[in-house]
């Protein structure tokens, strides 16, 4: 039963409608081959036996993942791990420190040598 568009549909002709025929309005049936590499190498996947899961799997699953997370870390890994992380902290203070002290140094030899002044003046009157 085909209707205009200012009819409308009852709720039991649409369900009807979705129960009983296809979905959609559009069907696209492809005129040329659609053998991309994707669909080749997915290919030998659909011939593989689908099983069904042991019972309870998801259950197993969860509890497992609870004991997991209940273990608490080693002490030594914890000490070790703190101990790489001052190291690593100490040393890029002392490389930055060090650096930006030879970059002034390095400044102030320069301006010394070019006779370089802080004032915005070009010409000397």
């Amino acid at each position: 039963m085909k209707k205009t568009k200012t009819d409308h549909y009852t709720e039991k002709e649409a369900l009807e409608f979705h129960t009983y025929k296809k979905p959609g309005k559009i069907e696209i049936i492809s005129s040329k081959n659609m053998n991309t590499k994707e669909n080749k190498l997915l290919e030998p996947l659909e011939h593989i036996k689908k099983v069904a899961p042991p019972p309870l799997l998801y259950d197993q699953i969860a509890q497992r993942i609870a004991e997991e997370s209940m273990v608490k870390p080693n002490a030594k890994w914890l000490v070790a791990a703190s101990v790489t992380l001052l190291v690593l902290i100490a040393s890029n203070s002392f490389l930055l420190r060090s650096k930006f002290s030879t970059q002034a140094t390095n400044s102030k030899n320069l301006i010394e040598t070019f006779q370089l002044t802080n004032n915005n003046h070009i010409y000397y009157e």
